[in-house]
């Protein structure tokens, strides 16, 4: 096979992540910024924010050129990647529908913007009354279209670097990668969901709100992904697992272990329930699974504040070589 150069991370990645392997980079989480009480989305924010839209508007600039990129600046990747993590977790306690889930989706749609990627926001309603957003880029035309999502909201009282910060800077260093160089002949499609969490208060089945949204709105207009990929919780365990939605098809699970081996990593599939936002997708037939991570003892608790930067770079490589093997050629 022959992989062409919109990815070039294998033996580099796996040579950094035995380098850095165990450090920890701690995101300290000043108490002024935890909010006390929900405020809905539509409150202004201190810098003029993006108008979140109900209908599939896109906003601006063309789409990036198709180049070739040289292999990717690992320290750089993984300093921005932690500073992204830094101003994510600075919102505070980002509970679905409140002032800091607003403004997290604020500070990733410039971040999308201000690198030429074609960004929407789209509102998401809530049973409580009040609303969230799914933010949306995409690049690239053609066929197959691959959706990567991650959610930025988290579980109260968890600032959430894990859950799930993590997945959340490394789609947008995806995103930085994807601006530059286009892969040719294949569309890619960032989201990233607001109120994957479970509402506080309500039944556990009131979750995945954004994701169960865009499902529905791509599935009616006829342009549902061919593969899903969810992450979430990447940035902690050691252990890697390609978490697929119970007995639905397992196809992008398969190709996450294998895109782990390309990178000299390794990854388990399991089949789990609706743990995450590739649930929705897989109930509309779309070949979907969850990266994850999952042995973090501070899952949704007010600790959860520190990741690997190791973990962040290998994550991305997993998800660049995915890409490498949908655009590959005998």
């Amino acid at each position: 096979m022959r992989f062409p150069a919109v990815v070039v991370l294998t033996a580099l990645v796996a040579v950094s992540c035995t380098a850095t392997s165990g450090t920890t980079s701690t995101v300290v989480v000043p108490e002024d910024v935890i909010p006390t009480t929900i405020a809905p989305v539509s409150e202004p924010m201190e810098s003029p924010g993006p108008t979140i839209v109900t209908s599939p508007t896109t906003t601006t600039t063309s789409p990036p050129s198709t180049t070739t990129t040289t292999t990717l600046d690992l320290d750089a990747a993984g300093s921005r990647m932690q500073a992204d993590l830094s101003a994510i977790v600075g919102f505070g306690v980002r509970e679905a529908g409140s002032q800091a889930e607003a403004e997290t989706a604020g500070f990733i749609f410039e971040g999308l913007d201000q690198i030429g990627l074609p960004v929407e926001m789209r509102e998401v309603a809530l049973p409580t009354g009040l609303s969230s957003a799914n933010v949306i880029a995409s690049v690239g035309t053609g066929q197959p279209h691959v959706l990567f999502g991650a959610h930025y909201d988290t579980k109260p009282p968890s600032p959430g670097a894990d859950d799930n910060g993590s997945g959340t800077v490394v789609l947008l260093e995806l995103a930085r990668r994807l601006a530059t160089s286009s892969p040719a002949g294949l569309r890619v499609t960032l989201v990233f969901f607001g109120a994957e969490e479970v509402l506080v208060g309500y039944s556990p089945d009131n979750h995945h709100f954004g994701s169960r949204l865009l499902a529905e709105e791509m599935e009616a207009a006829g342009d549902l992904p061919d593969l899903m990929v969810s992450a979430d919780m990447i940035g902690v365990g050691s252990g890697i697992l390609a978490a697929t939605y119970l007995d639905f098809d397992p196809t992008a699970g398969d190709l996450i272990v294998e895109a782990a081996a390309v990178v000299g990593a390794s990854v388990d599939k399991q089949s789990r329930g609706d743990i995450s936002d590739h649930e929705a997708f897989a109930r509309k037939g779309v070949p979907s699974v969850m990266l994850w991570r999952p042995d973090n003892p501070d899952y949704h608790r007010i600790t959860d504040v520190e990741v690997r930067s190791d973990a962040l770079i290998e994550d991305l490589a997993i998800l660049e070589a995915f890409l490498t093997l949908l655009t590959a050629e005998d």
